[in-house]
């Protein structure tokens, strides 16, 4: 087989296994496949209700507009007996550009739950490209390793910080390759604005 040709049915092969990557049911790549969480209208505010059978978004600066999300950061609502068990708290952050979901992130345990969270996402995405278990300690002088995982070879970019900020909160996100380049781009475009000394 010519190397152009094995070279072509290799990248259709990685280009369908990012079409096809899902997270908590939804594919990434694709249209943002959620309806908009109910709203409430309040003497003050309009506020949005959360989800109760099926996942649902809530716009994060503006409950009052309406219409399809071209690019823009949304909360996912996800109803309580839908919460995987890694995840802390009831929400996803979603990143949707061109109208397409094309990144997740959302909070972990922290270590409390890094061992079960690592397992769960190399089932999912295999073998991870780097791991790192990093020694910490907390104030009290309890010693523990936080662990540091990323996935980018192929598919999606993931990754995964067992701990953020705090013990009890961790980090996933979840990104197309699209959604990472606009990521390190808006990041590059703040660093870029912050003043010099």
């Amino acid at each position: 087989m010519k190397p152009v040709v094995l070279a072509s049915i290799l990248l259709s092969f990685a280009l369908h296994a990012q079409a096809q990557t899902s997270i908590f049911g939804m594919q990434l790549g694709a249209r943002l496949s959620v309806q908009e969480c109910e709203k409430v209208k309040t003497a003050t505010t309009v506020i949005y209700r959360p989800a109760v059978n099926a996942p649902c978004f809530k716009r994060l600066w503006s409950s009052g507009e309406t219409g399809r999300i071209t690019t823009d950061t949304v909360a996912i609502s996800l109803p309580i007996g839908q919460i995987p068990s890694p995840m802390s708290g009831t929400e996803v952050m979603a990143l949707v550009l061109d109208g397409n979901l094309e990144g997740v992130g959302f909070n972990t345990a922290g270590i409390r739950t890094q061992e079960i969270a690592l397992a769960e996402l190399t089932e999912k995405f295999g073998p991870p490209d780097s791991l790192e278990r990093r020694p910490a300690q907390n104030a009290l002088g309890a010693s523990f390793d936080v662990i540091y995982a990323t996935w980018s070879q192929s598919g999606p970019v993931v990754r995964f910080d067992g701990a953020s900020g705090n013990i009890t909160s961790g980090f996933v996100t979840v990104d197309t390759p699209k959604a990472h380049a606009w990521r390190a781009q808006a990041l590059k475009a703040l660093t870029e604005k912050k003043p010099k000394l």
